[in-house]
């Protein structure tokens, strides 16, 4: 909260084009990812592949980020650099948290 407080970019990518969420997620740190969003951390900005934190989250079978970021109004239907949606992502995850990311996207669309 203090960098936004002193006007940092929370929407500033890398070289890869992930930003502060996306890597928030990916580390299971919904304290931070909440935070992020509270802030006004755009949920949908993809990276340079087209990724955005919630097919990432989705990938990976965070359900419980996937559900963080749709209550934030992530859009499922976006599409990655091959076309492809969070729900196809979690489609292809091979563990329980796949199954409960399917799930929430399923509802979600």
């Amino acid at each position: 909260r203090g960098f936004a407080a002193a006007g940092a970019d929370l929407n500033a990518q890398d070289d890869y084009g992930w930003t502060a969420l996306r890597y928030a997620v990916r580390a299971r740190q919904l304290k931070t990812a909440g935070a992020l969003l509270e802030l006004g951390a755009n949920a949908d900005l993809a990276s340079n592949t087209g990724r955005t934190p919630l097919m990432s989250a989705a990938a990976n079978g965070l359900a419980d980020a996937v559900g963080l970021l749709l209550e934030a109004g992530a859009d499922p239907r976006l599409k990655d650099n091959n076309g492809d949606t969070a729900l196809d992502h979690a489609s292809r995850g091979g563990n329980i948290g796949s199954l409960a990311c399917r799930d929430l996207l399923s509802k979600a669309l």
